[in-house]
């Protein structure tokens, strides 16, 4: 394919669907034309351009184009985070005041998120027989509704999933492909909508108490996202909640949304001309969407004088190792037990523990996956007066510290974090990401060394303490965010 055709295709894309493919994704686009011809009746990747472009291209080989321009990578329950808030009980005071409940998960791909979101609702407010729900899920690929729709999901799509979601919402009609439970089914309306079409979207008349648009804002020009996430707060009603990702972020108007969570920045509270300040989440307090539990506050950093006690000696190996492999089980209740029981058990005794800097890190990570930041910059803190050369703990301190809003600090522990391991990607990226949404020009040199590790692993290949995103997924992310 030759550049003019690729620029004419650019720039029919943006225009028809909204998808940015300037600049550096041009290369993107290439490959997703090279993709789409091989699935479709046309397998010249300029001869399928040109259909498209006298619009000829019929509705399957459409919809193949659609697919390959986009990663529709997503799984049940992808985002730990954001369920436990949405089982928190501030959103619950919300929820419960309400007889109807509107929410539209916008951008659903095959249907994992809006049937997350469906099976959460059943879980936690069953109890609440008085309020209804309903969820609209959207999406602009033809295939990925239509699978939606039928509902069968193959053991790829639980990864990362908690047990009991596949063991109380699903059934194993053959080997490995699970159908899900027809009244959750119920809970979902799928729907083909166009986002690029803003028009379309204000002079509906449906308005919605919860609006999810999650890695989707990434693929569209600048002037789309402003003009959507105006639509977004049009469709809201008042004080309606708008979610996003920590990264899409960056575009929200503050005029128009306020933060939801004080130390989230992916959930957002729409502002009416009398909310003066946005209702703040105690995680502290919240329940964690796994189990319907509370966290016990975890023991302080320090013990004095401790009493023996003369008890069964515990095997704190086996102990550590059985809480990591609830942690990436994502039984994160029952691994951060473990976690905190061993931390106990060693703190303030002569006691050696050969994992200790590990048992540190998965306390922070593990705190930090349930929303409870306070304490998982307490552990953080506290384990770097004495293992300063980890760079996984300066880059996770950098996370922490641009969660509390404090960027230079951040800056900083990225960098340190890249002096430590210049070959881990994931600080490469955060420190772009971080410096784009201070406005430096210097995020474009961290993307690039940050792709250049990515496409050095498997497409598909999870990269390290990533806590399950592909290689893949990362890039398609850096090359949508520089290009905006």
């Amino acid at each position: 394919m030759n550049e003019k055709l690729l620029k004419l295709s650019a720039e029919k894309i943006l225009k028809d669907f909204g998808l940015d493919f300037s600049h550096d994704k041009i290369k993107d686009l290439r490959n997703s034309f090279l993709n789409s011809a091989k699935e479709s009746s046309q397998k010249d990747p300029g001869k399928f351009a040109e259909i498209l472009l006298e619009n000829k291209l019929n509705e399957d080989d459409l919809d193949i184009l659609l697919k390959n321009l986009t990663v529709g990578e997503t799984y049940f329950f992808r985002d730990e985070k954001l369920f436990s808030t949405l089982s928190s009980d501030s959103i619950k005071d919300i929820i419960t005041k309400k007889k109807f409940v509107s929410v539209w998960s916008a951008g659903c791909a095959s249907g994992e998120e809006p049937y997350s979101l469906a099976i959460l609702f059943d879980k936690f407010y069953k109890n609440n027989s008085h309020v209804q729900f309903k969820i609209l899920a959207s999406d602009i690929n033809k295939h990925s509704i239509e699978k939606a729709k039928k509902g069968f999901y193959r053991d790829w799509s639980f990864r990362s999933t908690p047990a009991w979601v596949k063991e109380e919402y699903f059934s194993e009609r053959e080997k490995g492909i699970f159908e899900i439970d027809k009244k959750i089914k119920n809970f979902v309306e799928f729907s083909i909508i166009n986002l690029s079409e803003i028009e379309k979207l204000k002079n509906n008349p449906a308005k919605f108490d919860i609006i999810i648009c999650r890695n989707v804002l990434i693929y569209f020009s600048k002037p789309l996202v402003k003009e959507l996430l105006e639509a977004f707060y049009y469709k809201l009603n008042s004080g309606g909640i708008f979610i996003t990702t920590s990264s899409e972020s960056v575009n929200i108007n503050k005029n128009l949304f306020a933060k939801f969570a004080d130390g989230n920045n992916s959930i957002f509270i729409k502002r009416n001309e009398k909310l003066e300040k946005a209702q703040l989440i105690n995680f502290n307090n919240q329940h964690e969407f796994k189990k319907e539990i509370t966290f016990k506050k975890i023991a302080p950093l320090k013990k004095t004088n401790p009493q023996k006690e003369h008890l069964p000696k515990k095997d704190l190996n086996k102990i550590f190792d059985e809480a990591v492999k609830k942690y990436y089980s994502s039984q994160l209740n029952e691994s951060l037990k473990l976690f905190s029981e061993i931390e106990i058990d060693v703190l303030g005794t002569d006691k050696k523990f050969k994992h200790e800097t590990e048992l540190y890190f998965y306390l922070i990570k593990n705190n930090f996956r349930i929303g409870n930041i306070s304490q998982a910059s307490k552990f953080c803190e506290h384990i770097l007066k004495n293992e300063k050369l980890d760079y996984r703990l300066h880059y996770i301190h950098g996370i922490l510290l641009q969660e509390n809003g404090k960027y230079e600090d951040a800056e900083a522990a990225f960098n340190k974090s890249i002096y430590l391991n210049n070959k881990f990607a994931l600080s490469f990226f955060a420190l772009g990401n971080l410096q784009k949404s201070l406005g430096k020009n210097s995020y474009q040199k961290n993307f690039r060394k940050a792709e250049q590790l990515l496409l050095d692993l498997e497409n598909e290949q999870i990269v390290k303490y990533s806590d399950g995103i592909s290689a893949s997924e990362l890039l398609k992310q850096i090359s949508s965010l520089s290009g905006q």
